[in-house]
């Protein structure tokens, strides 16, 4: 599992499709079939909402909704469940049932420059924190900041927050 993203130019409309390369007896399928539109770099597999069956969540960055995001595994349909697109164009988001015992929670650092777009969204690092019924985890979850004074430098092309990763330090 991949994204394909696009953006032929800074003034061009960009896209974003999360796409799988079948499994064949030796290797992979050069054939990618399309899953959904949206996410981003850094996808990750993962049962979402506890169903017994592998669903995708990711951050998103091109498209018509960035922000966090993951896709429901409906029997081989993938829907899109939005957890937060307030953030705005997002790098990345990674799921963990290990940061707070009993809990599932999403990290998500979105990609942003404040200093350059005011009127932008704020650059910043949150935790999500998923509803406690499974069933639920379609809705908006709960966002726990924890990082938002970043203050990138005041040219094109200057973005934080940026990919990070985690373990026990």
């Amino acid at each position: 599992v991949t994204v394909a993203e696009r953006r032929d130019s800074p003034f061009s409309d960009s896209d974003a499709e999360t796409v799988v390369f079948p499994g064949i007896e030796r290797g992979f399928s050069k054939e990618r079939k399309v899953l959904a539109k949206g996410l981003g770099p850094f996808p990750q597999i993962f049962d979402v909402n506890d169903d017994g069956d592998l669903d995708i969540a990711g951050a998103g960055f091109f498209g018509e909704r960035p922000g966090y995001s993951w896709l429901e595994n409906k029997n081989g349909d993938f829907i899109r469940n939005d957890i937060d697109n307030e953030a705005g164009p997002s790098i990345q988001f990674w799921l963990s049932r290990e940061i707070l015992p009993g809990k599932l929670v999403g990290l998500g650092s979105n990609h942003a420059n404040p200093v350059r777009t005011p009127d932008g969204p704020d650059a910043r690092f949150s935790m999500f924190i998923a509803p406690d019924d499974p069933d639920a985890r379609d809705q908006p979850w709960e966002e726990v900041v924890l990082i938002d004074d970043f203050e990138p430098e005041n040219r094109s092309g200057q973005l934080s927050p940026g990919v990070f990763g985690f373990g026990d330090v």
